[in-house]
């Protein structure tokens, strides 16, 4: 009885750890399909309103090139204290 109970707790671990690594890929693919999406509709949109794309093209890169922080990293504020 002890060793069937082994068994189903291994068979348990083994299932939850291959969905638990198929979890990280997910998130993986679905970042990149987000991107190529975006990228896509930025290049369709340069057809169509090239002043406004181009506008937005600016903030967002503006958006990217700032140094700061949107979320303060907590360490850095403690030591800043010390």
């Amino acid at each position: 009885m002890n060793e069937e109970n082994n068994d189903s707790v291994d068979a348990l671990l083994k299932k939850y750890d291959r969905r638990s690594a198929a979890k990280n890929d997910d998130v993986t693919a679905m970042q990149a399909v987000i991107c190529i999406l975006i990228a896509a509709a930025m290049f369709a949109a340069n057809f169509f309103y090239p002043e406004r794309t181009a506008e937005l093209y600016r903030y967002v890169r503006a958006q990217t090139e700032c140094t700061d922080e949107v979320i303060p990293n907590p360490v850095d504020a403690i030591s800043e204290l010390l």
